[in-house]
C-alpha cells in the first residue's frame, strides 16, 4: 500500500496557500491601482478614462491590469488600501457618465447608489434628477428632486436651482398632455453640417438667417455667416450668402429697417473661450451691403457684449441683448432710442418684469399683436432656453408667458420670427431649436390653426343687468346650427368656431322676448339685450291674480308679489282714466264672518301698497268677498282636505271699473 510523504504533502499545501495569498494580494494591488488611476483621471477631467477604470475597479480588478497603462504616472503603493464602502466610487462613476452626457449609463449607477444601504450625499439625488430628466423620465426626476429638497437645507445655487427645476418638471408633464393637433411643426434646414438659426423675413418674402456651414472659399470652417434664401413648402432653397464683405469674424442675427436698406447685425470673436460681441450697421449698396460699422458706445459699451438686435416702432428703437452692467444679471434685454441716422442716443434696461438674474436673449417684436418675444433660461419652462411673450411696448410690458409645448421643447428653443401682419402670432412662424439635433440649432417652421372666439354677455334691456341661464343659439351664414350654449352666472358666453365664419347669435330666456345679433370682431364683447315679455294685465275687464297667495290667516303681501303690484301701478299711471276694484277671497276654513273681515284686510293691504306706489286712492275701491266664489273644491273625492286647492282660493282679483 502506498503511503504519501507527509512532509512533501505539507510543503505542497503551504505553497498552494502562498500562491493564493499572493494572487489575492496582486488582485487587490491591481484593484487599488485602478482606483488611483480612475481618481486621477476624474480629477483631471478625463471622464471617459475615469469611467473605464472605475468600472475595472468595481469588477474586482482581477483581469486586464498591465504596465502599459499609467499616463498620469500612478505609482504602486506598497500596501493596498481596503475600501469596504463602494458608494464614493459609484458616485464618481455616475458623475463621469453624467458629465460625458452618457445618461443611459449614468442612470443605473445613480439608481444603485440611491438604493444602497449606506448613507449618500443629497447631491446624488440632485444629479440623478438631471439624468432622469435627460432620459425623459419626468415623474421619476420630480421624485428625486423632492428627496434632494428633503435632505438639503443650505441656501445656495443647488437649492435655488432645484426648486426652479421642480417647477419645470411639473410644467413639462402638464404641457406634454396638451392636444397639439392645431400645430404643424416642420424642420426646414437642409442637410448640412453645422448650425442654422436667427431667421427673419425680408420685405420681398425671402429669409435672412445665420449659419455655421463650411463653404468653399471661406477662410475658416464653421465661421458664422449671414445667408439669404427663399422659403416655400417644406425646405429653404436658393441659399446664398447675404452679400456682406467677408471678414475673419463671426457675424449674424440680422435686423432690417422697414425699407430694407439698413441692416443691423451682430459681429463677434472668441478668444481663449471668451466671447466679444458688438452690434454693427450696414447699408444697402446695390445687391450687396457696405462694410458693417460698429454702433457707438451707448449700445456697444466697452468690456461688455451687445448682440441680437431687432428694430421696433418703425425703426425708432433698437431692442438687443447685453451682459453690460446695470442689469438684473447674465444677459438682459435693453432698448435703445435711435436718431435719424440710426445711431443710438440713449439706452434703457427693460427691467425685472422681463429680465431675470439668468439670461434673456434673442428679442423679437411682433407689431401686429404688440407682443415682445424673447428666449430665457431663467423662468419656469421645459428646458434650457424657452420662448416667452409679453404684450406692450418699450417702457410698458406685461408679465411674460411661456408659449408652452410644442413651440417649446425639452431642449433649447431660441430666436423667433413671425410672418406678415397677422395678429395671430403663431399663424406662420420660424424658430431655432436643437430639439431633433445632436449638437446644433436648426430652423423650424411652425403653423397654428387658430380657432375663432366670440365673447358675449346677455343683459336685461330695461335694467342692463346680466341674465344667467339664457340659451344662446349659434348659426352660420347658411343657417346651419353650430351650437347651443347657456350663459353663466354673470350672463356671459363664449363661442368657439373655425376661423372666418360670420355668426348669427340668438338669445332666449323664459319671460323675455328672444333677440339676435350678428357676431362682431372677436376682440370685442358682443352684448345681446333681451326685453322682458310684457304681461297683459286686464283681459275682458278682469284679471285673476293667483300669484298673490296669502299665507293662512294672514293679510301681509308676500315680497315676491311686490313686482306684480308694481306692474299694476305702472299700468294705472299710463292709463289715468282707468279705475279698478281690488277684490280679495279667502279659503273656506273659519267662519263666514271672520273670512269676510280677513278678505277685506287683504284687499286693503293691496290698496295701501298701490297708494304708496303713487296711485290716487279715489281710483281704487276694495271689497272683501270672504269665502265666496272658490276656484276649486277644497276637499278631495274621498272627503280629505286639499291644501293646494285652498291656496288657490286665497287670492286677489283686480278688475277694471
Amino acid at each position: 500500500m502506498f503511503v504519501p510523504d507527509c512532509k512533501q504533502h505539507s510543503m505542497k499545501t503551504q505553497f498552494t496557500i502562498i500562491l493564493i495569498i499572493v494572487s489575492f494580494s496582486v488582485q487587490a494591488q491591481f484593484g487599488y491601482d485602478y482606483l488611483k488611476a480612475a481618481d486621477r483621471y476624474f480629477k483631471n477631467g478625463d471622464y471617459s478614462s475615469a469611467a473605464a477604470y472605475y468600472e475595472k475597479y468595481l469588477q474586482g480588478g482581477a483581469k486586464g491590469a498591465g504596465a502599459e497603462y499609467d499616463p498620469y504616472k500612478v505609482l504602486r503603493a506598497k500596501k493596498p488600501a481596503a475600501t469596504k464602502n463602494n458608494n464614493p466610487v459609484l458616485y464618481h462613476l455616475a458623475e463621469s457618465y453624467r458629465l460625458l452626457t452618457n445618461y443611459e449609463k449614468a442612470e443605473p449607477v445613480y439608481q444603485q447608489l440611491v438604493n444602497s444601504s449606506g448613507e449618500v450625499s443629497p447631491l446624488v439625488y440632485y444629479h440623478y434628477a438631471t439624468v432622469l430628466r435627460a432620459r425623459a423620465k419626468y415623474a421619476e426626476a420630480e421624485d428625486a428632486l423632492n428627496k434632494f429638497l428633503d435632505k438639503y437645507t443650505t441656501e445656495d445655487t443647488y437649492l435655488a436651482t432645484a426648486k426652479r427645476e421642480l417647477l419645470n418638471l411639473r410644467f413639462i408633464q402638464e404641457q406634454l398632455k396638451k392636444d397639439i393637433s392645431e400645430y404643424t411643426i416642420q424642420k426646414i434646414t437642409p442637410a448640412k453640417e453645422g448650425a442654422s438659426y436667427a431667421p427673419i423675413w425680408t420685405a420681398d418674402n425671402k429669409l435672412l438667417f445665420t449659419a455655421t456651414w463650411p463653404e468653399a472659399g471661406q477662410s475658416k470652417k464653421h465661421l458664422n455667416h449671414l445667408y439669404q434664401a427663399s422659403f416655400a413648402g417644406s425646405e429653404i432653397n436658393e441659399v446664398t450668402t447675404a452679400g456682406l464683405p467677408e471678414a475673419a469674424m463671426h457675424e449674424g442675427t440680422p435686423a432690417l429697417s422697414p425699407d430694407g436698406n439698413t441692416l443691423y447685425l451682430t459681429r463677434w470673436t472668441v478668444k481663449d473661450g471668451k466671447k466679444s460681441a458688438a452690434i454693427y450697421k450696414a447699408t444697402k449698396n446695390g445687391d450687396a451691403w457696405s462694410a458693417p460699422v460698429a454702433l457707438n458706445e451707448i449700445v456697444n459699451e466697452p468690456g461688455a457684449n451687445a448682440q441680437q438686435p431687432v428694430l421696433v416702432l418703425g425703426g425708432k428703437y433698437l431692442l438687443y441683448a447685453s451682459d453690460r452692467k446695470g442689469g438684473e444679471g447674465g444677459y438682459d434685454l435693453w432698448t435703445a432710442e435711435l436718431n435719424e441716422e440710426g445711431q443710438p442716443i440713449s439706452t434703457t434696461n427693460l427691467g425685472n418684469t422681463i429680465n431675470t438674474p439668468f439670461n434673456e436673449e434673442a428679442p423679437y417684436y411682433h407689431a401686429a399683436s404688440q407682443h415682445l418675444v424673447f428666449a430665457s433660461n431663467g423662468r419656469v419652462g421645459m428646458g434650457g432656453y424657452d420662448l416667452f411673450y409679453s404684450k406692450g411696448e418699450p417702457g410698458n410690458w406685461t408679465a411674460p408667458q411661456n408659449f408652452g409645448y410644442p413651440v417649446n421643447s425639452v431642449k433649447d428653443d431660441i430666436y423667433f420670427a413671425a410672418h406678415a401682419a397677422s395678429k395671430n402670432i403663431l399663424e406662420n412662424v420660424l424658430i431655432s431649436s436643437d430639439r431633433s439635433a445632436v449638437c446644433c440649432l436648426e430652423l423650424f417652421h411652425i403653423t397654428k390653426t387658430y380657432k375663432q372666439y366670440f365673447n358675449g354677455v346677455v343683459v336685461d334691456c330695461a335694467t342692463q343687468q346680466p341674465i344667467p341661464g339664457a340659451v344662446i343659439g349659434v348659426t352660420d351664414a347658411s343657417g346651419k346650427k353650430l351650437a347651443d350654449l347657456v350663459t353663466n352666472n354673470q350672463g356671459a358666453y363664449r363661442i368657439e368656431t373655425e376661423p372666418g365664419l360670420t355668426l348669427t347669435i340668438e338669445g332666449r330666456k323664459e319671460n323675455y322676448e328672444s333677440a339676435t345679433i350678428t357676431s362682431g370682431d372677436d376682440s370685442t364683447l358682443n352684448q345681446l339685450c333681451l326685453a322682458p315679455v310684457k304681461k297683459v294685465l286686464f283681459t275682458e275687464s278682469k284679471l285673476e291674480i293667483r300669484n298673490i297667495l296669502f299665507a293662512y290667516d294672514k293679510a301681509e303681501i308676500p315680497e315676491d308679489d311686490y313686482a306684480f303690484l308694481d306692474e299694476v301701478a305702472e299700468y294705472l299711471k299710463k292709463h289715468p282714466q282707468d279705475a279698478i276694484e281690488i277684490g280679495a277671497h279667502t279659503d273656506g276654513k273659519g267662519s263666514a264672518a271672520y273670512n269676510k273681515k280677513l278678505s277685506a284686510r287683504r284687499a286693503q293691504a293691496c290698496y295701501d301698497y298701490l297708494v304708496k306706489a303713487g296711485i290716487e286712492g279715489w281710483r281704487m275701491k276694495t271689497k272683501g268677498y270672504g269665502e265666496c266664489c272658490p276656484l276649486e273644491k277644497e276637499t278631495t273625492p274621498d272627503g280629505k282636505d286639499d291644501p293646494a286647492a285652498r291656496e288657490k282660493n286665497r287670492r286677489i282679483e283686480i278688475k277694471l271699473l
